[in-house]
């Protein structure tokens, strides 16, 4: 099940994606909707407007989740990054790049959404607290002008976090495990093929690690790390990826 959130007369609602289709749902306030949600109307919206799929209270990245030189073994733990809230950006919006002298990546990744309140989970566990999973570009940006790396000023910008454009429900932790595919486009050529079987931690390692240092809520999402090399951006470049029974997340980078 594809659950999103359209934009209705100024106040976000939860819907499901069906085809060409976005039907509203019947759902709690503050509640993320089961798979059993009923349909709350008896026709589709018509020209929906979408907002991104929940409205996290937090969002984690995983750090270095995929193989590369500088990670030729299995480090102890999972290392994760707080990303702001407010770098979330919706599908088809504007990647706005900085004005300062940088180079910009894209980084297409998997997110997973959580469904339960979480706080020490074991890794066999994992499962009972994701709800979905979504896509997610970590846009980083690399400065030029001498400053030292630094994750916030590199990570932490407006619209650097696109999430969307749903949630896809029918995917479970093992299908990420067993391995799906993640492609990259920058202007319609591929950039990066690769499979989340190839996460040198997976998503039932990431959660739990996380759940050890904070409380997970429902809506907020952890994204789980980005293939390797990821392309480089300028302005008018359009990133379209998709990842394997999830969804395809798009968005042009502008100049600010």
């Amino acid at each position: 099940m594809r659950i999103a959130r359209c934009n209705i007369g100024g106040a976000p609602v939860w819907c499901e994606v069906d085809g060409d289709d976005v039907w509203v749902l019947e759902a709690p306030e503050g509640e993320l909707p089961g798979d059993g949600a009923r349909r709350a109307q008896p026709s589709p919206l018509v020209n929906p407007s979408f907002e991104t799929p929940t409205e996290p209270g937090i969002v984690l990245i995983a750090i270095e989740n995929f193989p590369s030189p500088r990670n030729p073994e299995k480090p102890p733990f999972p290392k994760l990054f707080p990303k702001g809230i407010r770098t979330l950006a919706r599908n088809d919006d504007d990647v706005v790049l900085p004005s300062e002298p940088s180079r910009v990546m894209a980084e297409p990744e998997l997110a997973v959404v959580i469904g339960a309140p979480a706080r020490n989970i074991a890794v066999d566990d994992v499962d009972d607290y994701v709800f979905g999973f979504a896509c997610f570009n970590d846009v980083t940006a690399v400065f030029d002008d001498g400053r030292p790396f630094d994750f916030f000023q590199a990570k932490g910008r407006d619209t650097f976090g696109p999430y969307g454009p749903w949630v896809e429900t029918s995917v479970r932790p093992q299908d990420t495990i067993d391995g799906l595919t993640i492609t990259c486009r920058v202007d319609g050529d591929v950039a990066i093929t690769d499979s989340t079987s190839n996460l040198i931690f997976n998503v039932r390692e990431v959660v739990s690690e996380a759940t050890r240092t904070l409380t997970l809520q429902p809506g907020d999402i952890i994204s789980l790390g980005s293939p390797l090399p990821p392309p480089f951006v300028t302005a008018d470049h359009t990133v379209e990826f998709d990842i394997e029974g999830v969804g395809t997340l798009r968005n042009r980078f502008v100049s600010s």
